[in-house]
């Protein structure tokens, strides 16, 4: 007998900017990688809409990008932000990678 394949995973992530250029970040409030600060997003749960988000954020905040490097930022992140242009120029970029799902 064949398996049913697993449904997908829905996610959703959102690089957001203001008119000065800082970029939004919030801090994870919880598991993975609590207490270090991401791009505003994650897995929609099933129930959930994307337009009402779960209250897992410890914080939200506007940051220059000459102040990222001072962040302790969620594992890849400096180097997505530093491929798509919102890194500080001339900043060491941290080559950190995403930390694989336990199995």
């Amino acid at each position: 007998m064949d398996e049913a394949p697993s449904p997908p995973v829905v996610a959703v992530g959102l690089v957001a900017r203001d008119r000065a250029g800082r970029l939004l970040l919030v801090e994870r409030g919880n598991p993975p990688h609590k207490g270090r600060w991401s791009l505003p997003g994650g897995r929609v749960e099933g129930g959930e809409t994307i337009a009402v988000a779960a209250g897992d954020a410890a914080d939200a905040r506007l940051v220059g990008l000459d102040q990222l490097p001072a962040y302790p930022l969620s594992p890849g992140l400096a180097g997505f932000l530093a491929g798509i242009g919102c890194w500080p120029e001339g900043a060491p970029v941290p080559d950190d990678l995403p930390v694989p799902p336990p199995r």
